[in-house]
């Protein structure tokens, strides 16, 4: 699947990630992540988990 775009919003209040993806035929797809995941952002070669996100922001 060929993605055209990438929109990542990471929440202030908790733990969530929320990566949205735009594929060829302009259809968004949503991924949610939580305390137990890790984001990866292979476009642009970047895996982090939810400790990397949030570090000094909130105790996971």
């Amino acid at each position: 699947m060929l993605i055209t775009k990438i929109y990542v919003l990471v929440s202030q209040d908790e733990i969530k990630v929320e990566v949205y993806r735009k594929d060829a035929q302009g259809n968004w797809l949503i991924q949610t992540l939580g305390k137990d995941n890790k984001l990866h952002l292979d476009s642009v070669g970047l895996t982090l988990t939810m400790a990397e996100i949030y570090e000094d922001v909130i105790k996971v």
